[in-house]
Protein backbone atom coordinates (compact mmCIF):
# COMPACT_ATOMS: atom_id res chain seq x y z
CA UNK A 1 0.00 0.00 0.00
CA UNK A 2 1.14 3.48 -0.94
CA UNK A 3 2.19 6.22 1.87
CA UNK A 4 -0.72 8.30 0.42
CA UNK A 5 -3.21 5.65 1.01
CA UNK A 6 -1.95 4.85 4.84
CA UNK A 7 -2.10 8.30 5.13
CA UNK A 8 -5.53 8.74 4.32
CA UNK A 9 -6.35 5.87 6.35
CA UNK A 10 -4.79 7.08 9.08
CA UNK A 11 -6.62 10.67 8.54
CA UNK A 12 -10.18 8.57 8.24
CA UNK A 13 -9.19 6.54 11.47
CA UNK A 14 -8.71 10.14 13.38
CA UNK A 15 -11.56 11.67 12.18
CA UNK A 16 -13.53 8.35 13.00
CA UNK A 17 -12.47 9.08 16.94
CA UNK A 18 -12.71 12.53 16.99
CA UNK A 19 -16.33 12.52 15.70
CA UNK A 20 -17.01 9.97 18.83
CA UNK A 21 -15.44 11.50 20.97
CA UNK A 22 -17.36 14.80 20.12
CA UNK A 23 -20.99 12.46 20.09
CA UNK A 24 -19.80 11.33 23.82
CA UNK A 25 -18.86 14.90 25.04
CA UNK A 26 -22.49 15.81 24.23
CA UNK A 27 -24.16 13.17 25.81
CA UNK A 28 -22.21 12.88 28.91
CA UNK A 29 -21.58 16.75 28.91
CA UNK A 30 -24.15 18.01 27.69
CA UNK A 31 -25.12 21.30 25.49
CA UNK A 32 -22.75 23.26 23.60
CA UNK A 33 -24.32 26.96 23.40
CA UNK A 34 -22.23 28.77 20.53
CA UNK A 35 -22.15 32.50 20.93
CA UNK A 36 -23.02 33.86 17.28
CA UNK A 37 -20.63 36.34 15.78
CA UNK A 38 -23.40 39.23 16.38
CA UNK A 39 -23.65 38.24 19.71
CA UNK A 40 -19.86 38.51 20.09
CA UNK A 41 -19.63 42.00 18.31
CA UNK A 42 -22.39 43.37 21.30
CA UNK A 43 -20.16 42.00 23.60
CA UNK A 44 -16.96 43.31 22.48
CA UNK A 45 -19.47 46.87 22.27
CA UNK A 46 -19.62 46.27 26.21
CA UNK A 47 -16.73 45.67 27.22
CA UNK A 48 -15.28 48.82 25.66
CA UNK A 49 -18.52 51.32 26.86
CA UNK A 50 -17.20 49.74 30.44
CA UNK A 51 -13.92 50.64 29.62
CA UNK A 52 -12.78 46.72 30.59
CA UNK A 53 -11.27 46.11 26.87
CA UNK A 54 -7.83 45.60 28.79
CA UNK A 55 -9.11 43.98 31.93
CA UNK A 56 -9.54 39.66 32.69
CA UNK A 57 -12.25 38.55 31.27
CA UNK A 58 -14.12 34.94 32.03
CA UNK A 59 -16.22 32.97 29.98
CA UNK A 60 -18.12 30.66 31.74
CA UNK A 61 -19.06 27.68 30.09
CA UNK A 62 -16.87 28.57 26.96
CA UNK A 63 -16.90 25.14 25.12
CA UNK A 64 -14.10 25.49 22.51
CA UNK A 65 -13.11 28.79 23.07
CA UNK A 66 -14.41 30.56 20.06
CA UNK A 67 -15.81 33.43 21.53
CA UNK A 68 -12.10 33.69 23.28
CA UNK A 69 -10.28 33.47 20.18
CA UNK A 70 -12.92 36.27 18.46
CA UNK A 71 -13.44 38.18 21.27
CA UNK A 72 -9.67 38.79 21.13
CA UNK A 73 -9.78 40.21 18.29
CA UNK A 74 -11.90 43.44 19.17
CA UNK A 75 -9.91 43.90 22.30
CA UNK A 76 -6.46 42.90 21.82
CA UNK A 77 -5.30 43.70 25.59
CA UNK A 78 -7.91 41.81 27.19
CA UNK A 79 -6.61 38.82 29.47
CA UNK A 80 -8.98 36.02 28.60
CA UNK A 81 -9.63 32.73 30.71
CA UNK A 82 -12.37 30.23 29.28
CA UNK A 83 -13.74 27.70 32.22
CA UNK A 84 -15.26 24.38 30.71
CA UNK A 85 -16.30 20.94 32.02
CA UNK A 86 -15.07 19.09 29.32
CA UNK A 87 -11.57 18.05 29.10
CA UNK A 88 -12.23 17.15 25.08
CA UNK A 89 -13.92 21.07 24.94
CA UNK A 90 -10.90 22.55 26.89
CA UNK A 91 -8.52 20.70 24.38
CA UNK A 92 -10.06 22.22 21.55
CA UNK A 93 -9.81 25.58 22.77
CA UNK A 94 -6.04 24.93 23.60
CA UNK A 95 -5.50 23.95 19.92
CA UNK A 96 -7.10 26.84 18.20
CA UNK A 97 -4.85 29.18 20.81
CA UNK A 98 -1.64 27.73 19.43
CA UNK A 99 -2.87 30.19 16.78
CA UNK A 100 0.69 33.22 16.33
CA UNK A 101 -0.61 36.22 18.52
CA UNK A 102 -3.09 34.38 20.78
CA UNK A 103 -2.86 34.18 24.46
CA UNK A 104 -5.96 32.73 26.55
CA UNK A 105 -5.68 30.13 29.80
CA UNK A 106 -8.79 27.59 29.43
CA UNK A 107 -9.17 25.55 32.44
CA UNK A 108 -11.53 22.17 32.49
CA UNK A 109 -13.29 22.92 35.98
CA UNK A 110 -17.08 23.26 37.39
CA UNK A 111 -18.04 27.12 36.69
CA UNK A 112 -19.02 27.04 40.41
CA UNK A 113 -15.71 26.07 41.57
CA UNK A 114 -13.78 28.70 39.76
CA UNK A 115 -12.13 32.03 41.23
CA UNK A 116 -13.70 35.01 39.64
CA UNK A 117 -12.42 37.50 42.07
CA UNK A 118 -10.00 38.74 39.76
CA UNK A 119 -12.60 39.29 36.49
CA UNK A 120 -13.40 42.43 35.18
CA UNK A 121 -16.02 41.05 33.20
CA UNK A 122 -17.71 37.62 33.29
CA UNK A 123 -19.65 36.00 30.24
CA UNK A 124 -21.89 33.32 30.74
CA UNK A 125 -23.98 31.62 28.36
CA UNK A 126 -25.40 28.67 30.19
CA UNK A 127 -28.74 26.81 30.85
CA UNK A 128 -31.34 28.28 33.29
CA UNK A 129 -30.72 25.47 35.61
CA UNK A 130 -27.57 27.49 36.86
CA UNK A 131 -28.34 30.98 36.96
CA UNK A 132 -29.15 30.97 40.58
CA UNK A 133 -26.03 29.21 41.53
CA UNK A 134 -24.18 31.61 39.28
CA UNK A 135 -26.08 34.92 40.47
CA UNK A 136 -24.98 33.61 44.17
CA UNK A 137 -21.78 33.08 42.37
CA UNK A 138 -21.57 36.29 40.75
CA UNK A 139 -22.45 38.64 44.25
CA UNK A 140 -20.29 36.93 46.43
CA UNK A 141 -16.97 36.83 44.68
CA UNK A 142 -17.14 39.65 42.06
CA UNK A 143 -14.72 43.05 42.82
CA UNK A 144 -16.81 46.05 42.62
CA UNK A 145 -17.33 47.87 39.48
CA UNK A 146 -16.71 44.41 37.21
CA UNK A 147 -19.79 43.50 35.20
CA UNK A 148 -21.10 40.47 34.15
CA UNK A 149 -23.22 39.60 30.96
CA UNK A 150 -25.46 36.81 29.96
CA UNK A 151 -26.64 35.59 26.92
CA UNK A 152 -30.04 34.75 26.71
CA UNK A 153 -30.66 33.67 30.48
CA UNK A 154 -31.29 36.22 33.00
CA UNK A 155 -30.01 36.50 36.95
CA UNK A 156 -33.28 35.49 38.81
CA UNK A 157 -33.27 38.20 41.54
CA UNK A 158 -30.18 40.64 40.38
CA UNK A 159 -31.72 43.54 38.37
CA UNK A 160 -29.86 44.10 34.86
CA UNK A 161 -28.42 47.60 34.08
CA UNK A 162 -28.75 47.10 31.04
CA UNK A 163 -30.49 44.85 28.26
CA UNK A 164 -29.20 44.09 24.71
CA UNK A 165 -31.30 43.23 21.99
CA UNK A 166 -28.68 41.32 19.66
CA UNK A 167 -30.91 40.57 16.55
CA UNK A 168 -33.81 43.32 16.15
CA UNK A 169 -35.70 41.26 13.68
CA UNK A 170 -35.62 38.66 16.81
CA UNK A 171 -36.07 40.28 19.88
CA UNK A 172 -35.90 37.39 22.16
CA UNK A 173 -32.83 35.30 20.35
CA UNK A 174 -29.65 36.16 22.55
CA UNK A 175 -30.80 38.96 24.38
CA UNK A 176 -28.03 39.66 26.48
CA UNK A 177 -27.94 40.99 30.15
CA UNK A 178 -25.26 43.16 31.82
CA UNK A 179 -25.23 43.33 35.63
CA UNK A 180 -22.69 45.80 37.41
CA UNK A 181 -21.48 44.74 40.58
CA UNK A 182 -21.68 47.39 43.34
Amino acid sequence: MSLLLWSLLVLEIVVFVLFYIFLIDLIVIGHDFATTGPAINRLAEIIERHGKQDGIFFDLGSSRGVLVFRLQSRCLQLTSTGVDGSAFRIFLSRIMFLWPGRRATFLKADVLDVDISRADVVYMYLGTWMMAGLEEKLRHEMKPGAIAVTNTQFLPTWEPAQTVIVHPEKPEFEKMFVYIQT
